[in-house]
């Protein structure tokens, strides 16, 4: 799959618009379904000066599409929230003939350390079931198996799966904030929970100058409607 200038995209839930921007660079023209207000606000703001991203503040069930049928549909980390008996024959609807289906997901950001490094003895002191690090083959046979459910559907042919590892790093506050919104810690009982993110907070801000660099997966699953 290329997409350029001429193609026309469909992105269903944008929250803040991160992966939004990197096909917005490709010089798309991208409809953009977000249903949280806040999110549309600030996806109108990242976006007054481009006419070509539109944003619309709908659920993907309640979305009317009124352009011509778009190249491809884009999800990252969102197409499992919808109604499993519109998702997949809403999309093929709304995508040309050999058009695709384009579903993204991210792995939990992972420190770039050893796994007997100070963030793992921290864990392993505190929060010994939690591991901040995992094998990449685990990581991405994990990714992989969402093909299984995305190739059950009549209306698109078996995706292909590929990954890409990401660098970054980031401050101890924004490193904070990731974990923050990560299911196992949401779990985790708040005194634990605080003594965790304090810890990990304190060690980046004092042993590693508040910059700490991590890695992350993110799979990606492109299936071609029949």
């Amino acid at each position: 799959m290329s997409l350029d200038t001429e193609s026309r995209l469909l992105e269903i839930g944008s929250g803040p618009g991160t992966a939004t921007q990197s096909f917005a660079e490709l010089g798309c023209t991208i409809d953009c379904i977000e249903p949280n207000p806040n999110f549309v606000e600030i996806m109108r703001q990242r976006f007054s000066n481009n006419s070509s991203i539109r944003v619309h503040k709908s659920t993907f069930e309640e979305y009317r599409h009124t352009s011509e049928p778009v190249d491809a549909i884009i999800a990252a980390t969102s197409f499992h929230w919808i109604d499993r008996e519109i998702s997949f024959a809403k999309s093929a609807s709304l995508i040309k003939p050999s058009g695709n289906l384009v579903l993204l997901w991210n792995h939990e950001l992972q420190p770039l350390e050893e796994d007997d490094g100070p963030i793992s003895q921290l864990y392993q002191r505190l929060v010994p079931e939690l591991a901040p690090i995992e094998e990449e083959s685990q990581i991405v046979t994990k990714l992989k198996s969402i093909s299984d459910w995305v190739r059950g559907s009549e209306y698109f042919l078996p995706p292909h799966f590929g990954f890409v590892v990401t660098s970054v790093r980031y401050t101890a506050e924004r490193y904070i904030d990731a974990l923050q919104s990560y299911s196992p810690y949401l779990q985790l009982d708040n005194e634990i929970k605080n003594k965790l993110f304090q810890a990990i907070f304190d060690l980046v801000k004092n042993e590693y100058g508040n910059v700490i660099d991590l890695k992350y997966i993110t799979g990606y699953h492109i299936a071609q409607r029949t």
